[in-house]
């Protein structure tokens, strides 16, 4: 193997790493985004109604617990707001990580294609 060929090796092993990191990162803000969506879909869930004479609702729990919810789905909504655009930013470097490693494995592909024929000419 030539210098430059195990230069390229070199690089799309690491082209490859890069790449695969980039995707394991977006795999868990999904996984984070999917328990998000599924936290949002609890709470936006409907109640049962109870009786006006409850004594929770007479104690005023059932506004208390609304007043929470509301604020919880607000707080939900917005970190989910904070993945998405975090999503977003890791989605343009997993491009360019997949870009990188495609360029440099065309590289080391044509540069193994240029050894085998400059070797089948020395051959002759």
């Amino acid at each position: 193997m030539t210098t430059r060929a195990a230069q390229l090796a070199g690089l799309a092993r690491l082209t490859d790493a890069a790449f695969k990191a980039r995707q394991a990162e977006m795999a868990i803000l999904k996984q984070t985004e999917a328990a998000l969506r599924a936290t949002i879909a609890a709470l936006n869930a409907p109640k049962p109604h109870r009786p006006g004479d409850d004594p929770a609702t007479m104690a005023g729990a059932d506004a208390n617990w609304q007043i929470w919810v509301d604020q919880r789905r607000r707080a939900l909504n917005l970190e989910l707001a904070r993945l998405l655009a975090a999503q977003e930013r890791l989605r343009h470097d997993l491009g360019q990580a997949f870009g990188r490693d495609q360029a440099i494995r065309a590289l080391a592909k044509q540069q193994n294609a240029q050894t085998v024929l400059a070797r089948a000419r020395k051959s002759e």
